[in-house]
């Protein structure tokens, strides 16, 4: 008689890299050779499968986020992403399907942009990589504060928002979703 078992933790590893650079995600994996699992990813929890292995082959997942910048390997587990963009941080978790059980193991990717050096009182202009902004584009600039992101301001359906203790430090250009800091301190 089998039983079958799921474990699932906290995530154990948080990786903080910079835009443009490439990750490897590694399984903290048992004795047990891998043969059977899938990575899954998501912004807040992982909720799209961009990678499985059944039998130790690979199938791709089509029309992931990732595209070409992901690779798999079938017998380690590991994952990874190169040419990194902001938008790629998030939860990933992989799921490991042995005969007894099913193990749970969650990454933390934080992708940071590159950093700028200001001095004080001077304006800081955060660019994305838009010309121009269209009715169905979305521009969102949060911070971060612990484990948490703050919306500070919006650009959607051609109508801008900025949170309430921002808006006398902020610009938000409508054109391009640029954001600038108004004499930094």
């Amino acid at each position: 008689m089998s039983k079958t078992f799921a474990f699932s933790a906290a995530p154990r590893d948080r990786k903080v890299v910079k835009v443009g650079e490439t990750v490897t995600l590694d399984p903290n994996k048992t004795q047990e050779p891998l043969k059977n699992f899938l990575w899954s990813f998501g912004q807040q929890a992982p909720v799209e499968t961009i990678t499985i292995v059944t039998n130790r082959e690979l199938t791709q997942v089509n029309g992931t986020r990732f595209g070409n910048r992901l690779h798999t390997n079938a017998l380690s587990g590991l994952i990874t992403i190169s040419n990194l963009r902001v938008s790629d941080s998030g939860t990933f978790c992989i799921q490991i399907f042995t005969e007894s059980h099913i193990l749970t193991e969650s990454i933390i990717l934080t992708i940071e942009d590159n950093l700028k050096n200001v001095l004080e009182g001077e304006n800081v202009t955060l660019e994305t990589p838009m010309d121009q902004l269209e009715t169905k584009h979305t521009v969102t600039w949060t911070k971060r504060n612990g484990d948490e992101w703050k919306l500070i301001a919006q650009w959607k359906h051609s109508g801008t928002i900025i949170e309430e203790s921002f808006k006398d430090v902020l610009q938000l250009n409508p054109q391009t979703g640029y954001l600038t800091f108004i004499r930094v301190r």
